[in-house]
């Protein structure tokens, strides 16, 4: 089942999910949609997709989405959540989309983020290094760690061989090789082959 709301007019808090079990994409993106996320988003255990961009929701992001085992893409972008970046996101191990950018977020990166292909992170406030074991991430194809307080080295990952200066912005690490040294101060991402181009886009859909 689905449930698009995006791109309207509408404003208030969200009311608990209640009975929408069964709901596999809701997306209430582009709206003025403010409060908390229902503690009950966790009991859509079938959901795949869950976009709540560009809107006025604050407080934690909740750690019950940590229950949505299924989830593909989640995207809270653009948004006033503050705190941590809850470790249950990091169990996710079906996200190939997580975007949290544009927010409030302080702490660190969760250490256990595994399938990802895109990953944004820029403009919050976290601090610590970027975890070791992004080197092992072997479907990621974009990140983006700009505009936050982060040190330490980068990890040594095809996918931060292709970015530029731009997804490194205000960045105060370090780098492991001459390619990523590169990428950290070149002016614009490197050739992405034809067939990651295509997964790229795929997951931007």
């Amino acid at each position: 089942m689905l449930l698009g709301l995006g791109s309207n007019w509408l404003f208030g808090n969200i009311y608990p999910f209640g009975k929408l079990g069964n709901l596999r994409r809701l997306r209430l993106s582009d709206n003025y949609f403010s409060g908390k996320i229902p503690p009950d988003i966790g009991n859509l255990t079938e959901l795949i997709a869950f976009n709540i961009s560009s809107n006025w929701f604050s407080g934690d992001v909740p750690r019950d989405l940590g229950n949505c085992m299924g989830l593909q893409r989640l995207d809270l972008s653009r948004n006033q959540f503050t705190g941590s970046v809850p470790e249950e996101i990091g169990k996710l191990v079906d996200v190939e989309l997580l975007n949290l950018s544009d927010n409030r977020l302080t702490g660190e990166i969760p250490r256990k983020l595994q399938m990802l292909e895109s990953l944004y992170l820029n403009d919050n406030q976290l601090v610590g290094d970027v975890p070791a074991s992004f080197s092992e991430l072997i479907s990621l194809l974009f990140c983006n760690l700009s505009n936050n307080n982060l040190v330490g080295p980068v990890p040594n990952n095809p996918a931060f061989l292709r970015m530029d200066s731009t997804n490194f912005a205000g960045y105060n690490g370090s780098c492991k090789s001459v390619g990523i040294c590169w990428a950290m101060m070149r002016r614009q991402p490197a050739f992405i082959p034809r067939e990651d181009a295509s997964r790229h886009d795929a997951v931007h859909k």
